[in-house]
This record gives C-alpha cells, structure tokens and sequence, in this order.
C-alpha cells in the first residue's frame, strides 16, 4: 500500500528570504500590491496620436497590413478564404490591421468597383504601415 504524500503547509516550506533588496520599485508593485502599498504607482508616459486612412488614395495592396505584422512581430493564422480578397477574414489579437474590400456595381457609371476600408488599431506611435504605404498621401500621422 502506498501513501500519498503529505501536503506541503506554510510549516513545512523553506523559509522565503526577503528579495525587496534585489527588486526595484516597479517590480515590487507588479508582483504584489501587499508589500508595495506606500510606494507610488508607476507613471506611463501616453502620446496623443492621430492617424488617417484616405481610402480614396489608397491601392489596396495590403502593404500595411503586412507592415504591421513585421513591425509588431505577430504571428497571425493563415486563412483560405475562397472568392475573397479578404484574409484574414477578421482582426484577431495577432492582426491588428486588417484591409477590407466590398465589390460594389456602381449604378451611375455601371462599373464594378472596389470600397476599400482599414480597420485597425490605433497604437502605434511610430506605425510600420505609415512607412510601408506606397500610395502617396493614403496614410497621415498627426502628434
């Protein structure tokens, strides 16, 4: 017969030696919020970032899109999407851009024409798209 073994208690666990010593301010604050109650949260530095997609300049070579792929290293899911020129076929947590294009049969002049529309985050300071964008004027930062 085996016995299983005894669980470990706070009795029984070798003692913790204080790491405060070795640990900045931050790191005592991100690991726990008991021992860092009188030191001050760390402050973060936001920019006030505009950023404009003119469609109406736009390709649609999807060179943002992969931009930002490289720029922000993510690894997204390869899709076949059958009949479409969307892919991905939606924005996930490793895509953050994503161009979209609709057929539409204009009834003025009888052409079927593409809407190009971005979605996308807008996080970046210093965007991978702005620079990989081929079409002059399609992407505009403002600071």
């Amino acid at each position: 017969m085996t016995l299983a073994p005894e669980p470990l208690t706070a009795a029984s666990n070798p003692p913790v030696e204080a790491l405060e010593a070795n640990l900045g301010p931050g790191d005592v604050i991100r690991r726990s919020a008991t021992l860092a109650a009188d030191l001050p949260a760390p402050t973060r530095q936001l920019t006030q970032v505009a950023k404009l997609i003119d469609v109406s300049k736009c390709i649609g070579c999807k060179a943002c899109q992969s931009a930002c792929i490289e720029w922000n290293d993510t690894d997204p899911e390869i899709e076949h999407n059958v009949g479409s020129y969307d892919n991905p076929h939606d924005l996930t947590p490793e895509m953050f851009t994503l161009m979209r294009f609709t057929e539409w049969d204009n009834p003025e002049t009888g052409d079927l024409e593409w809407l190009i529309r971005k979605d996308g985050c807008m996080h970046c300071a210093d965007p991978g798209c702005l620079k990989a964008c081929p079409a002059p004027g399609a992407i505009v930062q403002y600071s």
